[in-house]
């Protein structure tokens, strides 16, 4: 079941032809609407060929367009021998070349035609800045791995690593399943977020009215919904700078208008509101200094303060950040005791954002002493 290169088989656009057939659909997508959204970006000389039935993941494919006159080259299961996955050839490939494509791979002939054999190491940075986690490169064919190993790897490879612990450790599984759901039916990562953005107003409503149960049920919808939009964007390689605006927005905006109204909710219920007006003020406060910490650092350290050091990606986990409150709203709610909640959340955002600001002078004073900041995922020495 080679993809081989034919002249039936390539695709006529220039730049990036496709060897083979594959109909095998990963995460929604046939093998040529894939490879033709990951290549979709490239504005580099010369042309890509690349088998229709191997699947990489987006830093792999980046790592290819960076290296002209590259040919990729990887075993897709122990024993099998080297497989041709695809070349970056400086001008259009010649017909011998493209011949190669899908097929085991012959080092002589490449290297004859003026190609430099690489793998996947040698294309593929091992820490990924954007999801705040070192990566492994990923590349297989589905002429030898069951689609439900590529999807889940793929998955994965597109998870955060270093985020809050309901993110990280009860969203995962099933939040997989509804971004299946979705992209088997080619709905929009943006329509996602727009239901997420309707649960979030829903859920602000509800608060102002003292309606707590309901409320955090949307507030928590809207927080799986959250995870589902960013994973479904990035495994049908359809992100993009609205798509991210619009979900980092909503994020950014509404956990202090859900505070505010949980605060106004209140109100009926409770007669001396005294402690839970300073309970809200520390919350707002804190909120906006802790993104100000935040932002700061990242000027100065050029990543996130969650991955300087092993402590702070630890502390990611629990920092006081809209998942980590909203535990600690939805136990005193149950608990039927939600001015309790604001009160906690109040005292625990004073906590973190007193933790962040140590953080940032410690940063600035290795700054003054003229050394650079590294994170503990880029560095393998960092503790």
């Amino acid at each position: 079941m080679d993809a081989t290169a034919t002249d039936s088989t390539l695709s006529p656009e220039p730049r990036l032809r496709i060897a083979g057939e594959c109909p095998i659909r990963i995460w929604g997508l046939d093998a040529e609407a894939r490879h033709r959204r990951l290549f979709s970006g490239w504005s580099g000389a010369g042309e890509i060929l690349v088998a229709a039935d191997w699947v990489f993941d987006a830093a792999l494919a980046k790592g290819l367009m960076a290296e002209p006159r590259s040919a990729l080259l990887i075993e897709p299961e122990p024993g099998a021998g080297e497989y041709l996955a695809a070349v970056h050839a400086a001008d259009e490939a010649d017909d011998a070349v493209a011949g190669m494509i899908g097929r085991p791979a012959d080092k002589a002939a490449l290297q004859a035609a003026g190609y430099k054999p690489v793998g996947l190491d040698e294309l593929t940075a091992v820490y990924d800045p954007v999801l705040r986690k070192r990566r492994t490169p990923f590349a297989r064919s589905l002429h030898f791995t069951p689609v439900d190993q590529i999807e889940r790897r793929l998955y994965d490879g597109a998870y955060k690593g270093v985020t809050d612990l309901v993110t990280k450790y009860a969203w995962p599984r099933p939040a997989r399943w509804v971004t299946h759901w979705c992209a088997n039916r080619k709905i929009a990562p943006n329509t996602v977020t727009t239901v997420g953005l309707v649960l979030t107003i829903a859920a602000f409503f509800l608060f102002w009215e003292g309606l707590y149960a309901a409320g955090l049920a949307c507030a928590w919808g809207m927080t799986f919904l959250d995870t589902v939009d960013g994973k479904l964007a990035r495994v049908t390689l359809t992100s993009s700078k609205w798509g991210d605006r619009f979900d980092h927005g909503i994020d950014l905006i509404s956990p202090p208008f859900w505070y505010w109204a949980w605060w106004v909710g209140l109100h009926d219920a409770v007669a001396d509101t005294t402690l839970m007006d300073w309970a809200l003020g520390a919350t707002l406060i804190g909120y906006v200094l802790g993104r100000a910490i935040e932002g700061l650092f990242k000027v100065i350290g050029r990543f996130h303060i969650h991955i300087w050091k092993r402590i702070d990606s630890w502390f990611r986990l629990i920092t006081t950040r809209r998942n980590p409150n909203l535990i600690i709203l939805t136990l005193c709610a149950l608990a039927l005791r939600p001015d309790i909640g604001l009160v906690i959340v109040g005292i625990w955002t004073a906590v973190s954002v007193a933790f962040h600001l140590a953080r940032l002078l410690m940063a600035l004073a290795v700054r003054a002493q003229g050394k650079t900041l590294t994170s503990w995922l880029a560095d393998d020495q960092s503790a």
